[in-house]
């Protein structure tokens, strides 16, 4: 399929078999909270505006002061909803932090006028802005436990005995079934093995190809590299 879509490099993860349950358990918590906020963009709105987005952030303040028995204080990223009048679309736009003034009012038209022109192709200078929904996200850092794997072996001093014998396997018409190392995910290394080659995991095994190389990267990921045609 890689080399179908001409692309070179295929990056595994470690936990590929688990990966996204991983990274649901490991991704930062995030609560969204919007607010249903018609006014047009001028600058009558402005003192409203951020009496709205302040009381949006008490309320997620409150909502996630204590989390898992930790006190916490989560980042806060803010975002207005704007679309031109008589329009029903709007684009988010993000916003800087602390109040809106004068100068924010003036820049977020223009990163309106901009984002819609890079979305639609097209943007309608001078056209009225409408404000539609605030938009607040308040993130919950989550402790991080990866950290960049110490490998100890180095790909090339393994034998495929040492490294967990030789199974058969089938590679294509051009190849057929052939002898194929074995290694185990432990056992890979920085410096590039060519395969064919199977990587046993916990959860899955990982295939390289003839005409392809493997070996892991920084933070043990398995890349694979697909150097010539694959048969």
């Amino acid at each position: 399929v890689a080399q179908g879509l001409e692309i070179k490099t295929i990056i595994v993860p470690t936990t590929p078999g688990v990966c996204s349950a991983f990274g649901l358990l490991y991704a930062d918590i995030e609560r969204h909270y919007a607010q249903a906020f018609s006014r047009m963009w001028e600058d009558s709105v402005l003192a409203e505006l951020n009496h709205t987005f302040e009381g949006m952030r008490n309320e997620a303040i409150a909502s996630v002061e204590i989390w898992g028995g930790r006190r916490v204080e989560p980042h806060f990223e803010k975002y207005v909803d704007l679309r031109y009048e008589g329009q029903a679309s709007e684009i988010s736009i993000p916003t800087p932090e602390g109040d809106i003034g004068l100068p924010e009012l003036a820049a977020l038209a223009d990163a309106f006028e901009k984002e819609h022109e890079k979305t639609y192709g097209h943007c309608l200078p001078g056209t009225p802005l409408r404000l539609v929904n605030l938009r607040l996200v308040a993130t919950i850092p989550t402790k991080r436990v990866l950290t960049r794997t110490e490998l100890s072996v180095e790909a090339g001093s393994m034998t495929p005995k040492q490294a967990g014998g030789v199974r058969k396997a089938y590679w294509g018409k051009d190849y057929g079934s052939i002898d194929t190392p074995v290694l185990e995910l432990e056992q890979l290394g920085q410096s590039p093995i060519e395969g064919p080659i199977l990587v046993d995991c916990y959860d899955t095994t990982i295939v390289v190809p003839p005409g392809c190389t493997v070996a892991t990267g920084d933070w043990g990921n398995v890349v694979i590299n697909i150097e010539s045609e694959v048969g």
